[in-house]
């Protein structure tokens, strides 16, 4: 039991939660719960990292992919209800965002020969500003929220290519 790292295990756990919000439908109870525990791991896997030395660049890696493919799947499971309810200029804007954090990666492997971004104060925020989207959907200021969201998004993710281009 001396070598099990509860961190990685918790980040593994994320990556099933992941395949699992394929089998309910999108805003079901169910998939709200497996959402929050998704969400609440990725802060919960790292904090305890930090807190009993558990840090390694296997969970940091893990970390990268686990949240990398919590914002893919949520993104395809959420994608039809946010087609009705976004302006088209939200997905022009969306894919800009996911232009500049691809061009990250590859500036940080192709000139730092490493793959996880750095996790900046603006790509935390962001991350929980984007978390209670699912949640907040329903609701009439959805659209306000979302510029909110989006334009913090852009901050950061324009902010983390940035970092990589001029390490400090």
């Amino acid at each position: 039991m001396k070598n099990v790292n509860i961190a990685n295990i918790i980040t593994a756990l994320r990556i099933v939660g992941c395949a699992l919000l394929f089998v309910w439908p999108p805003l079901s109870l169910p998939f709200l719960l497996v959402y929050a525990w998704c969400g609440i791991s990725d802060v919960l896997d790292g904090a305890l990292a930090r807190r009993f030395a558990l840090q390694s660049d296997f969970g940091s890696a893990l970390d990268s992919i686990a949240d990398a493919l919590f914002v893919f799947c949520s993104l395809v499971r959420l994608y039809p209800l946010l087609k009705r309810r976004c302006p088209s200029w939200i997905w022009i804007v969306v894919a800009a965002i996911l232009l500049i954090k691809g061009t990250s990666l590859i500036v940080l492997g192709r000139d730092h020969r490493q793959t996880p971004p750095p996790h900046t104060i603006l790509d935390k925020l962001s991350g929980v500003i984007l978390f209670p989207l699912p949640f907040l959907l329903p609701s009439s200021w959805f659209f306000w929220y979302l510029i909110v969201a989006c334009g913090i998004a852009s901050v950061a993710a324009i902010d983390e290519l940035l970092h990589v281009i001029r390490p400090r």
